[in-house]
């Protein structure tokens, strides 16, 4: 592929450069860093705080993501072995902005409560 072709990677892409290896559409997608939350409360989580979490520990995880020409989207990843999930859900913006404010506002709602009981 020419650098005239070349795939226009979003800016928070990992790759960054274009994926000049890859011809197929589908391994055009931008991906960008991956932020994850192991779920402490499950059976199978580590036992220690990690500097490096395990990839198989239940977590869930949220990255950037942009398909060949497509909008940029989040993607949120649920992981949890014991009960069989492993799965994907894509958010655009607006809708990953409200459900950080849901669960803003449900950890308010606990400290609150928490708070008037003492």
């Amino acid at each position: 592929m020419t650098t005239a072709g070349r795939y226009q990677c979003a800016p928070w892409c990992t790759e960054g450069n274009g994926h000049p290896d890859y011809f197929l559409r589908a391994d055009q997608s931008c991906w960008g860093p991956e932020r994850k939350t192991v779920l402490s409360l499950e059976n199978d989580a580590p036992a220690l705080p990690m500097e490096r979490v395990p990839c198989d520990a239940p977590a869930i995880a949220v990255y950037p993501y942009q398909g060949w020409y497509q909008l940029p989207k989040i993607k949120l990843h649920i992981y949890a072995e014991r009960q069989d999930l492993d799965v994907d859900f894509l958010l655009t913006p607006a809708e990953a902005i409200e459900l950080a404010e849901h669960l803003i506002t449900t950890v308010e709602t606990i400290a609150l409560a928490e708070a008037s009981r003492r």
